[in-house]
């Protein structure tokens, strides 16, 4: 805001509006950044022996040890998992953008990498794979086929809100520190 107020004064200054800016002479303070927790090695542990039976348990597992933002976990399609070499290739993202659910590329051309899995991920994956087999054979003709490695067990995709909620909800159960799920990247960080 203060950026667009000097700016505004200072073309009213330009075509001789007003004699000075007096924004120019103001020093704002630097909004305070967001602080975030992280989790040690004890509580992701905790965490994941807790949810190991969990439906989504392989999300939580596969954003803990490579640091995977939420839109890029929603978003990961089976295609781009190589379960023979151990291999992710994040490249799209589900996000809710003006209401609407959104499967695009990422932001960047940074942010589409390949990442290797820890082995208890790739193993999970695969229990996750065989749990969304079992999934789709339960559905029956309301399965819809999204590509997409973390669904709702219709098929369809997660909606992003509700991670969170799941997440907080799991938390809460357990008992370990609460962060957000954002900060599972930050946790990876931490702990690698």
């Amino acid at each position: 805001m203060f950026r667009t107020l000097r700016a505004a004064l200072g073309v009213a200054v330009a075509e001789e509006v007003l004699t000075r800016n007096v924004a120019s002479f103001a020093k704002p303070t630097r909004p305070r950044r967001h602080r975030f927790d992280t989790w040690s090695v004890a509580e992701a542990t905790t965490f994941l022996a807790a949810i190991r039976e969990h439906r989504l348990y392989a999300l939580f597992a596969v954003a803990i040890a490579v640091g995977m933002r939420r839109g890029e976990a929603l978003g990961l399609r089976w295609e781009d998992v190589d379960l023979l070499d151990g291999t992710v290739r994040m490249a799209m993202q589900l996000q809710r953008v003006a209401g609407e659910l959104r499967h695009d590329e990422t932001k960047t051309d940074d942010s589409t990498r390949v990442v290797a899995l820890p082995r208890p991920c790739v193993q999970a994956l695969r229990r996750h794979r065989a749990q969304q087999a079992a999934d789709r054979m339960a559905a029956g003709d309301r399965w819809t086929d999204s590509g997409l490695v973390f669904t709702t067990r219709k098929g369809t995709p997660i909606e992003p809100r509700n991670i969170n909620r799941t997440f907080d909800g799991l938390i809460a159960k357990i008992g370990v520190t609460r962060i957000r799920f954002h900060d599972l990247r930050h946790s990876c960080a931490t702990l690698l």
